[in-house]
């Protein structure tokens, strides 16, 4: 089978499909039925090949624009995977600070003492000073009460981390159907 090629009308720029076997030959045009000679077969091979074209326009045919909602959903997706993955990692960051604070041990009545017995070796002056400032209960409670308010946030931090990772998730999970999920009539050029 000879190969064919494709000849522009010089009058309505339809093309008009020859083949090398038609070298020589007086051709129509059928748009505008004006007729063309053919040129010698190095002419007619100078021409593009019907192949060619056919694969270039297969390739474009591929490589369709994305539709007004892919492009929706694309964005959408793109902004709640980077929102979501900064507060996921933020927050996660957070929890395990507050989990770093969390204190289990209760001052013990051995501490207590020895605390006593520092402030019992100092003048009266200092340890009066330090005594004021600093109560053994008072500190054994404000302990207790840090770390279960730390415990109690840190696990408050854990769900948003959770939830602001299941956003950075439906976000890829978005970029990806957008990608691949046909949405609906792509815009014409």
């Amino acid at each position: 089978m000879a190969r064919r090629y494709l000849l522009p009308c010089g009058q309505c720029d339809q093309n008009i499909v020859v083949e090398t076997t038609q070298a020589g030959q007086t051709v129509t045009c059928s748009g505008c039925k004006n007729s063309i000679r053919m040129g010698t077969l190095r002419d007619i091979k100078a021409l593009s090949s019907l192949e060619s074209q056919s694969s270039s326009q297969s390739y474009e045919r591929k490589s369709r624009p994305m539709a007004a909602t892919n492009r929706l959903v694309f964005v959408i997706s793109v902004i709640a995977l980077a929102v979501g993955g900064y507060f996921g990692v933020s927050t996660t960051l957070t929890a395990l600070d507050l989990q770093s604070k969390v204190v289990d041990k209760e001052i013990s009545p051995e501490k207590i003492k020895n605390l006593k017995a520092v402030l019992d070796s100092e003048p009266a002056s200092v340890t009066l000073s330090r005594w004021e400032k600093v109560n053994p209960e008072m500190v054994a409670t404000w302990v207790e009460d840090s770390s279960v308010r730390n415990r109690r946030m840190a696990a408050s931090y854990r769900v948003y981390s959770m939830f602001a990772g299941g956003v950075a998730l439906a976000g890829l999970l978005g970029i990806i159907g957008a990608f691949t999920i046909k949405g609906g009539r792509p815009r014409r050029r």
